[in-house]
């Protein structure tokens, strides 16, 4: 066995012409049997081998082969075996995800995709005019949010981890750049499940100028590309519904919704204790018991998330969320806000979006009812974020950003049940 052995050309190119006529070819793969064949496969390509014994292998070896193609009949002739690494244990009885991977060759495409899907959206933010930067992944101290961050620790710090790069960004806007995204690795402490990472990836951009409702139309024009060029068209089916993302923006007002599926006129439930009321008479619910119910933001997300949500057959953008609701979106007239949200069928989130607040006291105000939150639901309290306060101070021009969970949008491109396909380590540590 020769250990020099050095590949020439793919599987692929071979089954696609593309080995410029070379006489001797190298190539590298797994061995498979079929039926009385000896097969070499390699990611979701497959070839026979002429020359090969069966008995000389175990099924699903690594090989390194020297031969001649036979485009006629597309397999390898003349074979000459020059590496061969055999299996210590059998990929039938490992757990570990490359053994199915190697049983289940079609996984890889998704791995593949979720690759041309990254590449498509720097094509398409590029041709916009968004500049491609880098944001911190570790912080020295908790994000003013309603999730415990996960954290690492150095010698002498605890660091930790973001949940999304939104802060950051906003700045480079007043350091002076037009538009910013970030591609980002993020992480939640959120037990893995059909569509939740603990690790995951995002795609978030700002632009200063930008209002809302231009960033909706961005949005779903660059998922409407993103499906093209991957599926060739702008059909899908997810959550056993049809979807035509060429159709044009469906935009629905969060009142207008929780008013057709709830029965709620939020302007009729001014305070929360009738709200309160509302939910226990219904027999919907009785709450947390614990702070947090003497929040609205409570309830009002209860009712959307258990009444509302389900409720969604098409993909929607609802618009106008309640201040409460309203996170770091801009304050506007009758207690709303200028966020809005992308939902497919079942209530799948994909996409958040929403015009910035720059005051530097309404940026206080609302993350001072966040930190009261954040505690009410028992996470430790925190400083407000100095940094991004200060930026607005500094004369933060008017902005609007959109994320989109890049690991959602994959799931919903290949309509896979479980979010994580593209990727061959998705619950490593996990199951």
């Amino acid at each position: 066995m020769k250990r020099n052995f050095s590949p020439n050309v793919t599987i692929e190119q071979l089954m696609k012409k593309k080995y410029n006529n070379i006489t001797d070819l190298y190539v590298s793969g797994r061995i498979r049997f079929c039926n009385n064949k000896v097969c070499l496969f390699d990611e979701e390509y497959e070839i026979e081998l002429k020359g090969i014994k069966k008995e000389d292998f175990v099924e699903y070896s690594f090989v390194g082969l020297k031969g001649n193609w036979d485009s006629n009949y597309s397999c390898l002739e003349n074979c000459v075996v020059l590496f061969y690494k055999n299996l210590e244990m059998s990929v039938h009885n490992s757990n570990i995800p490359e053994a199915q991977f190697i049983l289940q060759t079609k996984k890889m495409t998704a791995v593949k995709r979720r690759a041309i899907m990254i590449n498509y959206i720097q094509k398409y933010m590029n041709s916009k005019d968004f500049l491609l930067v880098q944001t911190p992944i570790l912080r020295i101290q908790p994000e003013v949010s309603n999730i415990k961050q996960l954290e690492t620790t150095t010698q002498n710090n605890v660091y930790f981890l973001r949940t999304d790069p939104e802060e950051y960004l906003k700045r480079y806007l007043t350091a002076g750049f037009e538009a910013v995204y970030e591609v980002s690795t993020n992480f939640r402490p959120e037990k893995p499940d059909d569509t939740h990472l603990q690790e995951f990836t995002s795609l978030e951009c700002y632009r200063r100028f930008w209002s809302l409702n231009e960033a909706i139309h961005f949005c779903y024009d660059l998922i409407k590309y993103i499906i093209k060029e991957i599926n060739g068209e702008t059909c899908i089916t997810f959550n056993e519904y049809s979807i035509d993302f060429s159709l044009p923006i469906n935009t629905v007002d969060f009142s207008s919704i929780m008013q057709q599926h709830a029965g709620v006129n939020l302007d009729e439930y001014k305070n929360t204790e009738d709200l309160v009321q509302y939910v226990i008479g219904k027999g919907w619910w009785s709450g947390t018991g614990g702070k947090a119910d003497k929040f609205k933001r409570t309830w009002i997300e209860w009712i959307f998330d258990n009444k509302i949500l389900p409720n969604i057959k098409k993909p929607t953008f609802i618009t106008g969320f309640p201040i409460e609701l309203g996170i770091s979106a801009k304050g506007i007239e009758k207690g709303e806000s200028l966020r809005a949200e992308l939902y497919l069928p079942g209530g799948f989130e994909l996409a958040h979006l929403y015009e910035n607040i720059i005051d530097s006291n309404e940026l206080i105000e609302r993350y001072s009812d966040r930190l009261k939150y954040r505690i009410a639901n028992k996470i430790s309290e925190v400083n407000l974020d100095e940094g991004l306060i200060e930026s607005t101070k500094l004369g933060m021009p008017p902005l609007a950003g959109v994320a989109i969970g890049l690991d959602r949008l994959l799931q919903v491109i290949n309509e896979d049940e479980q979010i994580g396909e593209g990727l061959l380590f998705p619950r490593e540590g996990f199951e």
